[in-house]
């Protein structure tokens, strides 16, 4: 499954992920310019669906970062809080569209 299947268009996923208050900064940014340019222009440009991607790939490698240094009470935590779900989630949805 590709996270951009339509330019035209904002995936859902993507949607609700604007709706997790404590998303990096630099990602909440880019998602709501590819926001603005799908209500305004009619697409998402391709520099802004790379930048989506590219800090939703940084947080991911973060994320992976925690895991290494913490482990296991780490991976514990993530399954008690849904933003680290969600987040993981897309960023697997991104890693298995980049690698498959």
């Amino acid at each position: 499954m590709k996270l951009w299947t339509d330019e035209r268009r904002m995936p859902d996923i993507l949607l609700q992920l604007l709706e997790v208050p404590d998303i990096p900064e630099d990602l909440r940014r880019e998602l709501l310019l590819a926001y603005k340019e799908v209500l305004e222009e009619g697409a998402v440009t391709y520099p802004t669906k790379a930048k989506v991607e590219y800090y939703l790939y940084q947080h991911q490698e973060y994320i992976s970062e925690l895991v290494n240094q913490f482990g296991d009470g780490y991976r514990s935590y993530m399954q008690r809080v849904p933003r680290v779900n969600l987040i993981l989630g897309i960023m697997r949805l991104f890693s298995r569209q980049k690698h498959g």
